[in-house]
């Protein structure tokens, strides 16, 4: 069982090595002179904001260029996400607990860089910028032609106050302001501002309505917003097979009689982009039932009486399995993965049982003893689980899942029991709120 759980292991880190998979989708880079290729853009898994992108002017083609924010001016992936390159000040100070000032941290740095394109209307323009530190927000006012300013959130310890946390919510004013300037300062959406938190969901509300109804858009750029989140359901066939070691009755000699039952499952995706769905964290519950049973048969020489030993138990068990889901291979229509995680599982039996048939040859007669309640197995475990699997049409989901455990409360010997699962799940996809 540990030369599985670590050969996976080893396949799974191995997985992230193939980021180097490319994953060019059409796009269009505007080139610090102003000129606009259109093209192929590598779309990665930035869970920070790039630092570099690759383009290159076909699919098949081989030559690459790299773009950085000092050699480009905009950078789109065609409906799915966009980079402003700026010359622009990034606020330094942590919002993490772990490393809150005493005081309001208000150092800062310059930089060009890349700032993502949240929402892009024709009075202002939501940006971010997330690296190390922590993720920022940018306005960008049309109007005034001002380059983006950050909005200002600042968290710190209160001066004299070891353990008293304080805030500076500045973008409320900045929001304020430009709600003023662009006509929508009304006492009704100040109450909005003062609610809101600083998230881009919320942020992304205000300013779309700094920029009015959708009716009156000039030409805002729109992005395909998938949503962090989708539900999954699946139905599997569960096969769970039982073994004991050498101290037991059945170390050697003993006959396995699989149980092939239904599973199922109900679990939700939360992406670490949307955009590129490539790494997930999944959270999955499941119900299953298992039914699994040890044969062994004894003959003694010289001896009329051959003796047939059979453990059996039944079981309903839920389990709760959070995974890390990485997609080596990231299409639209299809993708390929391998995922771990951590199981919990709660158990109920109905059977634990012992059977002991004597047979005398002699006479052909027989006797049996039975003991329920023998074993008394662990009722929670953790454990872990494998699993790899491909992806069709970003709707249905065929994998395979392993786990095993040691489900004996006996000190002297082990009940290996391993599961290995066959299913289908339908993906749920969730539109993205406007």
């Amino acid at each position: 069982m540990k030369r599985t759980f670590t050969l996976f292991l080893c396949l799974f880190l191995c997985s992230f090595l193939l980021q180097a998979q490319n994953n060019f989708r059409p796009g269009l880079v505007v080139a610090i002179a102003g000129d606009t290729l259109r093209g192929f853009i590598d779309h990665r898994e930035w869970l920070r904001n790039p630092t570099e992108i690759t383009f290159k002017a076909t699919a098949s083609g081989s030559t690459e260029q790299k773009f950085t924010p000092a050699t480009s001016r905009y950078v789109q992936i065609t409906g799915l996400e966009a980079f402003q390159s700026q010359d622009t000040r990034i606020s330094m100070g942590s919002v993490d607990l772990s490393g809150l000032s005493h005081g309001p941290d208000t150092t800062s740095t310059r930089a060009t860089v890349f700032l993502k394109v949240e929402y892009a209307g024709p009075k202002v323009t939501l940006l971010s910028y997330t690296d190390v530190v922590k993720t920022r927000f940018y306005l960008q006012e049309h109007k005034e032609g001002t380059p983006p300013q950050e909005l200002v959130y600042r968290k710190y310890y209160a001066v004299g106050q070891q353990n008293q946390m304080a805030t500076d919510p500045i973008y409320m004013n900045q929001l304020w302001a430009s709600a003023i300037k662009n006509g929508v300062g009304t006492e009704d959406f100040l109450r909005k501002i003062k609610s809101t938190t600083y998230t881009a969901q919320n942020l992304l509300a205000l300013v779309r309505h700094i920029n009015g109804p959708e009716e009156t858009k000039a030409s805002p750029t729109a992005f395909a917003k998938k949503s962090r989140t989708r539900f999954v359901a699946g139905l599997w066939l569960n096969r769970t097979t039982m073994s004991q070691d050498s101290e037991s009755k059945f170390a050697d000699g003993a006959t396995q009689q699989d149980s092939y039952l239904p599973k199922l499952t109900v679990g939700l995706d939360a992406f670490a982009n949307p955009a590129t769905q490539r790494l997930v964290i999944r959270t999955e519950l499941s119900v299953t039932w298992a039914n699994p049973s040890l044969r062994k048969e004894v003959s003694y020489t010289h001896s009329p009486i051959t003796t047939l030993y059979t453990y059996e138990y039944s079981q309903l068990t839920a389990s709760l399995n959070p995974q890390v889901l990485y997609n080596f291979f990231n299409s639209d229509k299809l993708k390929m993965y391998l995922a771990a995680g951590v199981v919990g599982t709660y158990a109920h039996y109905f059977k634990d049982r012992f059977t002991t048939v004597n047979y005398f040859s002699n006479d052909g007669t027989q006797t049996t003893t039975v003991a329920d309640g023998y074993e008394t197995p662990q009722t929670f475990w953790y454990s872990y689980s494998v699993r790899a699997g491909i992806v069709l049409f970003n709707k249905l989901d065929v994998a395979v899942l392993y786990t095993a455990n040691d489900i004996s409360t006996r000190p002297a010997y082990s009940i290996n029991t391993q599961s290995t699962s066959l299913g289908v799940s339908y993906l749920f996809q969730r539109k993205k709120a406007q």
